[in-house]
């Protein structure tokens, strides 16, 4: 019963947002899910840099790329890769409460 009340509340929240409000929420939400998996798998901080840009951990010459349309959609759009700041955000924050604790960074 009460995470059918939980749907309509967050339903009746998305569904009063804007596009742009709604798109915001929705890149948020993604990132709070990545980060999420990534705590439940027990990734480093080196494997996430390493996934999101290897770039990061490799060097610049490095020739591996694992979301290069995506990173370049979004710093030709935002002028940074966004997703990447994203996710790195979720994660640490994710990374101050306990194991196997649910959260919404989001709400905090």
């Amino acid at each position: 019963m009460k995470i059918n009340h939980f749907y309509q509340i967050l339903n009746n929240f998305l569904f009063s947002l804007t596009f742009y409000e709604n798109e915001l929420f929705h890149n948020y939400f993604l990132a709070e899910l990545d980060a999420f998996f990534i705590k439940l798998y027990g990734l480093t901080e080196e494997e996430l840099y390493s996934i999101l840009d290897p770039q990061d951990i490799f060097g610049p010459d490095f020739r591996g790329e694992t979301f290069r349309v995506l990173k370049k959609k979004e710093i030709r759009q935002f002028g940074k890769y966004r997703t990447k700041r994203l996710v790195l955000e979720a994660w640490k924050k994710h990374n101050q409460y306990g194991k196997g604790e649910i959260i919404c960074t989001l709400l905090k």
